[in-house]
């Protein structure tokens, strides 16, 4: 897992190369990560729970998005 680091009021993004479009009925997902401090992480033998390295604070918030025929 990478956070990626930001300077205020930037905001990162992560591009998607692949070919296919969006279209009517998909869904997808955008899950921000705020932490406070350093941005490297760590990830439990669980394979799922992520904690920041320095045991600093943080959020993750998860948006489900549908395509529909009018936009989002």
């Amino acid at each position: 897992m990478k956070i990626h680091a930001i300077v205020s009021p930037n905001l990162s993004t992560t591009r998607n190369d692949e070919p296919e479009h969006m279209v009517e009925g998909h869904t997808f997902t955008i899950e921000p990560i705020l932490t406070i401090g350093p941005t490297e992480c760590v990830t439990w033998p669980d394979n799922w729970t992520t904690l920041t390295a320095d045991g600093g604070v943080a959020a993750q918030f998860e948006h489900t998005i549908l395509i529909t025929r009018t936009g989002l």
